[in-house]
């Protein structure tokens, strides 16, 4: 288990970190820095020059037959079509542009060896083979014709194929937004073939845009055809002319429409008129139904009184209102609103009649002026209702005539539409025929006159100063790259580097104190002296290492002293690590001298590492008999085994000469046995510290034994060295073995930022 006084820290980043950090990734930094200057340096002092040509070319919207340019619009007349998108059409010549056979084209005039070589000559001399080679096929497969052989295709020269891929990947071809601009550029090189190669190409591209925009078909068949759809429309419209003069109309569509029109105001009267009959008609029945029930004669005078006036007006009264019902009978329905007034009126007067007396005393006959009003209207409605009726027939006939003329101008109109669509369709022919054959004119005299829609903006240009490389420029962002690679080199190494590199990471990662910490001797940030070989077997009464580290083992063992002191009684300390080189043995004997340095204390150093013994060598002693002697013999005497070194109150137990019986024996097993516990009982008793050198825990699964045996454990722990996780996977070990880990030692720690750069941070 830990110690009680384990330290938690938090640790803050200082600039004094991130120099740690620069200075110990140095020589990562150096190579990568070197690297990157000395490659960027060589590639750009080693790159070919590269030239670039530029020309700019200007497309006119439209195909050459769709806008003629103003010099030769006076030899050919102007014919107007709809013509693709502004897109569409740049982007067509673009890729007419980057077509394989323009490339070819351009390949084969001035050899694959212009594109592919660096050097002039070398591509003179390329050129030269390529086209003699070219001319010897040529030959052959002329031969072979004449000789009657099958001749196979062309092989694929990979030189030529090669140099038709260099020759497009240093073309680039861009459209200017928002213009009618395509602007065209090549590199090389060399800056003549810069320039002649963009020239021919842009020649070439003019022919290869001619061609591919002429019209199929000859002229003389557009000719012909032009004509019979001339033929054709003159004949239709002669047979339209002839059928409206025959039927003596100059438009049908506008007499059709009065006619229908015309035909309207005639059903619309006919109605009318119908209706008007059939009133007459009922209002002539209603007068003859009354005629029938009047007399003609009434009495005029009586002698026993006055007549009654009063009846008489109702009774007028009364019939006129009959017969104003018998006129809205004609006009309205039997339950319509009028009708039912009038009615309504009709019961009343003839209640009111009713009342009255229905003669006088005295009274005189004479004509009947009722009967003479009744029979007198109706000759006049008979009259009025013959005259309608002579009304509706001469409608009924007029419209019977409207109809048969509308029919008939109906049958024109189909007729004539028929003959409309044959002219239209005519005269759409003769148009398409007169543009394909004015095209094929155009086409014919721009293979003779070269003439296209294609305008120069600029001419290839003759470059003087190479486009890249961009010595300076490179160089610079060289350094750039350099000097930021290899500072992200240095915090990338960094932060995969899990070791430990200083002693905070041991008290905040496993949770132990560091009790000292141990540097290399010699300068400040270089491991000038390997600490495995600084021992004290040059020491026979004096302690011979430099006096820094003298002073770092005083103080490891003032620390240890003091925590021993919380423990009680004489102690066995175990001393051990992670892995085998970390200064396990130099740690045991310099503390072991440091111990019995003036005082009385009595220390003993056993030599547990059984395999790879070093502690015997250090004092130049025999290593034999010792530990292991005493583990695996019956009766041992460790006091015999136990040799006094040059240091006074300081001895060692070796690890023993039967190094070879390890190879049979368990090495966790023989400190189980009750051989060891009584050596170690006895080893208290007689000395005041006991300081065991055991092998890397990591490794040995002695160790780890020897730990759950030993007082406390001092865990050496090398600097820059030692991995996190393997520290920590040790720490489980040692903590399930019920070990009590005292605190660890930060062994061969380098300072690497300079002293006098360290004062200032």
């Amino acid at each position: 288990m830990a110690a009680p006084n384990t330290i938690h820290t938090q640790q803050r980043t200082t600039l004094r970190d991130v120099f740690f950090i620069l200075f110990r990734q140095k020589r990562k930094m150096s190579v990568f820095f070197l690297t990157v200057v000395i490659a960027v340096t060589l590639a750009t002092l080693t790159a070919p020059s590269i030239y670039r040509s530029d020309a700019l070319i200007l497309i006119r919207l439209g195909k050459e037959s769709v806008a003629m340019d103003p010099s030769v619009a006076s030899s050919f007349d102007p014919i107007v079509s709809v013509g693709q998108s502004r897109d569409a059409e740049l982007l067509s010549e673009i890729e007419i542009l980057k077509s394989r056979e323009l490339a070819e084209q351009v390949v084969e005039q001035f050899g694959p060896g212009a594109y592919l070589a660096p050097d002039p000559e070398d591509a003179a001399g390329e050129g030269l083979i390529s086209f003699t080679v070219r001319k010897l096929n040529e030959l052959q497969r002329s031969f072979s014709k004449q000789a009657g052989d099958v001749v196979l295709d062309e092989e694929i020269n990979p030189m030529e194929d090669d140099a038709i891929t260099q020759f497009s990947e240093g073309l680039l071809i861009e459209l200017n937004k928002k213009s009618n601009i395509i602007s065209v550029s090549f590199e090389s090189f060399h800056p003549r073939l810069a320039k002649d190669s963009l020239t021919t190409l842009l020649d070439r591209f003019l022919d290869k845009h001619i061609e591919v925009n002429q019209v199929s078909g000859s002229l003389d068949f557009f000719e012909r055809e032009r004509t019979k759809s001339l033929e054709a429309v003159t004949v239709t419209e002669d047979k339209l002319r002839v059928l409206m003069r025959e039927n003596a109309v100059s438009s049908y569509k506008d007499d059709q429409f009065f006619l229908a029109k015309q035909l309207d105001t005639l059903e619309l009267s006919l109605k009318e008129a119908q209706h008007q009959h059939a009133e007459s008609s009922a209002r002539l029945a209603s007068l003859e139904k009354d005629l029938d029930h009047l007399p003609m004669q009434i009495p005029t005078e009586i002698k026993s009184g006055l007549p009654n006036l009063t009846a008489n007006n109702m009774r007028q009264e009364l019939f006129d209102l009959r017969i104003q019902e018998q006129r809205l009978l004609g006009k309205y329905e039997a339950d319509s609103v009028p009708v039912l007034s009038i009615r309504e009126e009709i019961a009343k007067a003839e209640a009111m009649l009713q009342a009255e007396a229905p003669s006088l005393t005295e009274s005189s006959e004479g004509v009947n002026t009722v009967h003479q009003t009744v029979l007198t209207n109706m000759y006049q409605e008979r009259a009025t209702e013959k005259a309608l009726k002579a009304r509706l027939e001469e409608l009924r006939e007029l419209v019977g005539t409207t109809r048969t003329e509308l029919q008939k101008l109906v049958d024109l109109g189909v007729e004539v539409s028929r003959l409309e669509r044959d002219l239209a369709l005519n005269e759409a022919n003769y148009r398409t025929y007169a543009e394909s054959y004015e095209q094929a004119r155009i086409n014919r005299a721009q293979e003779t006159e070269r003439l296209s829609n294609i305008s120069y903006v600029q001419m290839p240009t003759l470059p003087v100063e190479p486009l890249r490389p961009k010595r300076l420029l490179n160089l610079a962002l060289g350094l750039f790259l350099a000097f930021f690679g290899s500072l992200t080199l240095a915090f990338i190494a960094e932060f995969l580097d899990s070791s430990f590199k200083k002693p905070e990471e041991i008290e905040g990662y496993l949770e132990i104190p560091v009790f000292a910490s141990i540097s290399i001797p010699g300068k400040a940030g270089r491991s000038s002296v390997n600490p495995v070989k600084v021992r004290v077997q040059q020491i026979k009464d004096s302690w011979d290492i430099p006096i820094p580290t003298r002073n770092q083992y005083y103080n490891l063992r003032d620390t240890l002293v003091a925590a021993s002191r919380k423990l009680g009684g004489k102690h066995c300390f175990q001393i051990t690590s992670c892995n085998a080189g970390e200064g396990v043995t130099t740690t045991t004997a310099n503390l072991g001298f440091t111990l019995t340095s003036g005082g009385e204390d009595r220390v003993l150093l056993v030599d547990g590492n059984l395999r790879d013994p070093e502690l015997h060598r250090i004092f130049k002693l025999d290593e034999g008999p010792g530990l292991l002697d005493l583990l695996t013999t019956s009766k041992p005497d460790w006091r015999a085994m136990v040799k006094p070194t040059p240091v006074k109150n300081l001895d060692l137990l070796p690890a023993g000469r039967l190094k070879n019986e390890l190879t049979f024996l368990t090495e966790a097993r023989l400190y189980e046995t009750d051989a060891f516990l009584e050596a170690l009982q006895a080893w208290k008793e007689k000395y005041d510290y006991v300081l065991i050198d055991s092998p890397p825990a990591a490794v040995n699964s002695s160790s780890i034994a020897l730990a759950g045996k030993a007082d406390a454990v001092l865990w050496v722990i090398q600097a820059e060295y030692v991995r996190q996780p393997v520290a920590k996977y040790v720490h489980e070990l040692l903590t399930r073995e019920n070990a009590v880990i005292l605190g660890s030692v930060f062994n061969k720690r380098q300072f690497h930022i300079p002293r006098w750069l360290y004062r200032y941070l």
